[in-house]
C-alpha cells in the first residue's frame, strides 16, 4: 500500500471469473502506517486511513482513539470528543484516552466534564502527569485556582521538565494574583521550550499588567514570528501599542479581537465596511459590539463618518438611545433588543462601532 493511500473495502472477480469475494484488508498493517503518518505530522493522509480501518472495524478502540487524538490537533474538538468517547466505550478505564478526551473538552470548555475525564484517569494511573496538567488548566478555568495549582504542582514533581504543566501553573499563580511568580513559570516554560506560543503569551500578558509594555511588546512579536495568524498575540499586542499611543499600528491589530474573541462576533446579512471603499450615498450600521462605555467611546466619531456623505444609523444598546439620539450627523437610532435596521436599503454596510476609529483613519 502506498503511503497515506486510504484502503477501502471492495469487491473483486477472481481469475477464473467465478462469484466475487470481499478483498481482505490488512486492519493491523494499515493501522501501523496510519500511525506512522500521524508520528509524522502528516495529519490529512493519516486520517483516511485511519477511517479506512474504522469502516472495515468501526469500533476498534486504537483507530477511534488516534482518530480523535488527531482531530483534535487539527482543532476539530467537537469531533475529537465524541471519537475518543467512542473509543472508551470499548475500554472504559484506558487513562491515555481519558486523559486525551480531557484536552477536547477543555478545548470545548466542558471543563467540568473534563476534570472527571482526568479523575478517573488518575484513579487508575495516579502519576499520570498529562492527566494533572490537563485537570489543573480545567480548574483554573473553573475558578478554582488553588487546587490547579497543586493539580499542576503534582505533575511538575513527577516530570520537572513539563513546559505545558509550567505554563498552567503560571496561569492558576496570576489568577491567584501571584504575578512575579507567574512570571518566572512563564519563563521556566520558555526555558525548556523557547517556542511555546501560549507561555510566549502569557508571559506577554503578566508583563502588559505589571506595565512593562516593551518586554509585553516584545513577548507578542516573538510569538507571531512563530505563528504569523495568532489571534490572541494579535489582541494583545494591539492593547500593547494602543496604550502606548500607537494607533496607527494599533487600531488594525485591533481588528484580531474578533478572532480571539469569538463571541464578539454579530451575524448581518450586509456586508462588513472598515474603511476599505467610499461610503457618500450609502448607510452605513455603527452597532455596539462591547459594554456601554466603549459604545460611548466611539460613537463620538459617527459626525465625521457623516461628513464623508454615509448615512449613518446607530444599533446600541437600548439604555443608550436616548443619550446617543442627540450625535450630531446620525439619521436615527435603534435599540439592539429591538430590531435590526432594515437589511433591505439599498448599499447598506454594517461596521462595529468599535472599528471605527481605525476605518475613518486620521484624515476624515
Amino acid at each position: 500500500m502506498a503511503a497515506g493511500q486510504a484502503v477501502a473495502s471492495e469487491r473483486r472477480l477472481d481469475e477464473d471469473g467465478g462469484a466475487p469475494r470481499a478483498a481482505s484488508i490488512d486492519a493491523d498493517a494499515d493501522l501501523h502506517a496510519a500511525v506512522a503518518l500521524h508520528r509524522a505530522g502528516r495529519l490529512a493522509e493519516a486520517a483516511p486511513i485511519y477511517l479506512s480501518v474504522l469502516r472495515a472495524a468501526p469500533d476498534r478502540f486504537d483507530a477511534l482513539h488516534l482518530l480523535g487524538v488527531l482531530r483534535q490537533q487539527e482543532g476539530r474538538s467537537a469531533e475529537a470528543a465524541e471519537l475518543i468517547g467512542a473509543a472508551l466505550t470499548q475500554r472504559p478505564d484506558d487513562p491515555v484516552a481519558l486523559t486525551n478526551r480531557s484536552a477536547a473538552l477543555n478545548a470545548l470548555r466542558r471543563f467540568d466534564e473534563a476534570v472527571a475525564s482526568c479523575d478517573k484517569a488518575l484513579a487508575v494511573k495516579p502519576d499520570h502527569v498529562e492527566a494533572l496538567n490537563n485537570r489543573g488548566l480545567a480548574l483554573k478555568e473553573m475558578g478554582r485556582a488553588h487546587e490547579a495549582l497543586t493539580s499542576c504542582d503534582r505533575a511538575l514533581r513527577l516530570k520537572p521538565d513539563y513546559a505545558d504543566a509550567h505554563n498552567n501553573r503560571g496561569l492558576a499563580l496570576q489568577a491567584l494574583r501571584r504575578p512575579a511568580d507567574a512570571l518566572q513559570s512563564y519563563e521556566q516554560a520558555l526555558a525548556l521550550n523557547p517556542s511555546h506560543l501560549d507561555a510566549l503569551n502569557n508571559r506577554g500578558i503578566a508583563l502588559f499588567d505589571g506595565k512593562r509594555l516593551d518586554e509585553a511588546l516584545a513577548c507578542f512579536d516573538r510569538a507571531l514570528a512563530l505563528a504569523p495568524n495568532h489571534p490572541h498575540a494579535h489582541w494583545n499586542r494591539a492593547q500593547v501599542l494602543l496604550l502606548s499611543g500607537d494607533f496607527a499600528r494599533g487600531w488594525p491589530e485591533h481588528e484580531w479581537r474578533r478572532a480571539s474573541n469569538p463571541g464578539l462576533a454579530r451575524s448581518f446579512d450586509r456586508p462588513l465596511w472598515l474603511g476599505d471603499a467610499p461610503v457618500a450615498g450609502k448607510t452605513i450600521v455603527l452597532h455596539a459590539e462591547q459594554g456601554l462605555g466603549d459604545t460611548i467611546q466611539f460613537a463620538r466619531y459617527a459626525p465625521q463618518l457623516a461628513r464623508t456623505g454615509a448615512k449613518v444609523v446607530l444599533e446600541v444598546q437600548p439604555e443608550l438611545t436616548a443619550l446617543l439620539s442627540r450625535i450630531e450627523g446620525v439619521a436615527s437610532v435603534v435599540g439592539r433588543a429591538e430590531r435590526k435596521p432594515r437589511s433591505r436599503i439599498r448599499h447598506m454596510r454594517v461596521c462595529p462601532a468599535i472599528a471605527l476609529r481605525a476605518a475613518i483613519g486620521d484624515g476624515v
